[in-house]
């Protein structure tokens, strides 16, 4: 049985996020899967442009398209790279970059992708900075149609 034949793997390039791909290469091996690496760009700097051009300057004016392209050109550069580091590690990649608000399109992608599982890690913020910030992966938890493997920073694999 291949229960976990398409697993997406969600990346922000942190330390913290390549703890999980370790886990996605090892459920991808014990099921002859492949990993579906994606990479979410905010959509907040598109959708804010408008509004901060506004009070600048000419003299201060930020080129917002410009910004947006170096934005994605680097976050392709991760992308490629994330994928060399799971490659490594024995296993099929497929990476995507796509754009939105991170939990939504992980959740999205794992679903239009034909995800079995959705594997992330977690930074571990709690109190104020959790309920200021939110977590990613809590959200997506709470509303993907497929499990979801959460790794926090010094768990192990399994042996």
């Amino acid at each position: 049985m291949n229960m976990f034949q398409r697993i997406l793997l969600g990346t922000d390039f942190s330390d913290n996020a390549r703890v999980a791909y370790r886990w996605a290469a090892a459920l991808a091996k014990a099921f002859d899967g492949v990993v579906q690496l994606v990479h979410v760009l905010e959509d907040d700097l598109a959708s804010a442009a408008p509004v901060l051009a506004g009070p600048l300057h000419a003299a201060e004016a930020v080129d917002f398209a410009r910004l947006r392209q170096e934005t994605r050109r680097g976050a392709q550069s991760g992308l490629e790279t994330a994928a060399a580091e799971v490659r490594a590690l024995g296993v099929a990649v497929e990476p995507h970059l796509l754009e939105g608000r991170p939990w939504q399109s992980l959740v999205k992608a794992a679903k239009d992708l034909g995800c079995d599982c959705i594997v992330l890690s977690t930074h571990g913020r709690s109190g104020l900075a959790h309920l200021l910030i939110g977590s990613t992966a809590e959200k997506v938890v709470r509303t993907a149609h497929c499990p979801v493997l959460t790794v926090h920073e010094g768990d192990r694999l399994p042996t």
